[in-house]
């Protein structure tokens, strides 16, 4: 497979274009294209949105969003894929456990494990919807691939849960970090 092309610098980035494309969204499905029609990678426009629709958090936040759902019963989606296929969760979290450097799902019906050392990056991000505005929590690793997102359980025609913006609010915050 061919490397990724890396990211056009910052200075040739239309930011206030694509920042005012975001907001205009009205489908979360509709942002892989904005990134695309703007040329823009997907951290990089994490970086360069601003804090109101993207915030780095801890790289705990996952730890954290897991536990806590699992403690509050909160019903959650989770979507971990590649360029192949993905994965997606919908539903509670019950049995939370970390062995080693894994942090692991163990439902019935819900299997994550997650080496918690390989990730990078946390970014909480906030795309509008015609049903009002979606949180995720996305997760990368050190070479910028996204390894997971997080959502609050939800259908197109129902707002999101307040339960999860409630959680997402708690998120550690991020400390400054030198190596990363």
């Amino acid at each position: 497979r061919a490397p990724k092309p890396a990211d056009l610098p910052d200075a040739e980035i239309d930011v206030a274009g694509f920042r005012a494309a975001w907001k205009a969204l009205d489908d979360t499905h509709n942002f892989f294209g904005l990134l695309k029609k703007f040329k823009v990678g997907r951290l990089q426009a994490l970086r360069l949105a601003g804090t109101d629709l993207a915030e780095r958090v801890s790289a705990g936040a996952l730890r954290f969003a897991l536990e806590k759902a699992a403690e509050r019963r909160l019903p959650i989606m989770v979507f971990v894929g590649n360029e192949g296929c993905i994965q997606i969760h919908s539903g509670p979290v019950s049995r939370t456990a970390a062995m080693g450097p894994w942090f692991n799902v163990l439902d019935p019906g819900f299997n994550l494990h997650i080496r918690e050392d390989h990730i990078n990056q946390a970014w909480v991000v906030r795309k509008p919807t015609v049903d009002g505005i979606v949180t995720s929590l996305e997760i990368f690793d050190k070479d910028k691939q996204l390894i997971l997102t997080m959502f609050g359980l939800r259908k197109p025609g129902i707002p999101e849960d307040e339960g999860w913006r409630t959680l997402v609010a708690e998120f550690p915050k991020r400390e400054l970090e030198t190596a990363r």
